[in-house]
């Protein structure tokens, strides 16, 4: 599906593909979709989309933007669609994950005249078929106006949906948390072994072979917090959703070049001489993903900024997978390749579960929780800890004296 097309149709896209899913009982966020075919539109509908999301923000609304949600659920079933044409399965699959009872659709796009038009579209996916309930559109114009009308456009947007949403405007920390453990072994051997002398090979004959090994571990969580839409236990325990990935290989494959005897020698014979060709391969892999609600708890000392952060991810039932195939079982004159695979389902992997950071929040701006932690090596296992938390605070209502 070509890029403009897509934004020709996003309309229907939004429409149609949330349709299987009914009233869900999905939270109260929104997953923000944002398009610009190129150039001054795509800068114009990102442009729009950070006016919209402050605006959210100050109304405490959580939302969520395409780019974040695939950074959250890059997992194994999204992997074909992650870095191609978006569609409608993938819109489904990213609003699902994240939650979002919400759908808005940010449009803009150029006319060969030049002239930029931009369209917002927002659905309900909790009713019992997705309702449009925010439909706002700036004519075709120029790129320096649209742009200009993006802010007013904006207030547009979130004052019609602010009645959407409960009256929770509370102070709440609104951020990431991710860790991953990654562990990679590589190793190639080869060698080789002198067979002999015959016949036709007077200088003798060498055996050779190359054996490759891949050994990995690679586990990946991601917190989101989305404390309103969520629900919180206080401003210290916010409510965040959580996904987790496990991802494991191993692979062993061996190449090798044999000489073998494929009849007799003999005068006026051919020479029975023949140098075959073998790969065997093994291959085990094992995915799986889980997501879950869980608190976070975060405990700060007011007095020298230090602070601590602790949460939960759920465990993982993965899926087994094994592969294995040989091309050529004991060199053999008239090779028989021989191939088997199976998949199986293992029990949840058993581990701690928790991931915990800590660090010193800066006293010119202590609402900020950011930091980065890295230990260990990619061979032995590197484990990466990083969070980006910001405590948001409503803005006070005016006066009316």
């Amino acid at each position: 599906m070509q890029k403009l097309f897509l934004a020709g149709l996003l309309l229907v896209v939004l429409t149609t593909a949330t349709l299987a899913l009914g009233a869900t009982g999905t939270d109260s966020s929104i997953f923000v979709y944002t398009y610009g075919d190129e150039g001054a539109a795509s800068a114009i509908a990102h442009f729009l989309e950070g006016e919209i999301g402050d605006g959210l923000r100050s109304k405490c609304i959580d939302w969520t933007s395409e780019t974040n949600a695939l950074t959250v659920v890059d997992w194994q079933k999204f992997g074909e669609t992650i870095g191609k044409e978006e569609d409608q399965e993938m819109l489904q699959n990213l609003a699902d994950a994240t939650g979002s009872r919400y759908v808005m659709g940010i449009v803009s796009f150029s006319h060969p005249d030049g002239r930029i038009s931009v369209a917002v579209q927002v659905y309900d996916r909790g009713t019992d078929k997705p309702t449009q309930i925010v439909y706002e559109s700036e004519p075709p114009t120029n790129g320096k106006t649209a742009l200009e009308n993006s802010k007013s456009l904006a207030n547009k947007i979130v004052q019609t949906l602010s009645p959407h949403f409960p009256n929770q405007c509370v102070e709440h920390w609104q951020g990431t948390i991710s860790y991953s453990f990654k562990r990679e072994n590589k190793s190639e051997k080869t060698g080789s072994e002198k067979v002999g002398s015959w016949p036709g090979q007077p200088q003798g004959a060498v055996n050779t072979s190359t054996y490759t090994t891949l050994d990995s571990d690679k586990d990946f969580v991601e917190v989101m917090l989305q404390p309103i839409s969520l629900g919180s236990e206080g401003t210290d325990r916010p409510m965040a959703r959580v996904v987790h990935k496990y991802e494991f290989q191993l692979s062993r494959k061996n190449k090798s070049t044999t000489w073998i005897k494929c009849g007799a020698f003999g005068v006026g014979q051919p020479n029975p001489m023949r140098q075959t060709e073998r790969e065997e391969s093994h291959l085990i892999t094992k995915n799986g993903n889980a997501s879950s609600k869980e608190t976070v708890r975060i405990l700060i000392d007011r007095n020298d900024g230090k602070y601590t952060i602790e949460v939960k991810y759920p465990p993982v039932t993965t899926k087994r997978h094994e592969e294995q195939s040989d091309t050529n079982p004991g060199n053999r004159c008239d090779p028989k390749p021989i191939s088997s695979s199976s998949e199986s389902r293992e029990a949840p992997r058993e581990a701690t579960n928790f991931i915990k950071v800590s660090g010193q929040a800066d006293p010119k701006n202590p609402d900020l929780l950011s930091g980065k932690d890295v230990t260990g090596d990619i061979e032995k296992g590197e484990t990466m800890r990083t969070w980006n938390l910001r405590l948001i605070k409503p803005k006070p209502k005016e006066s009316p004296f």
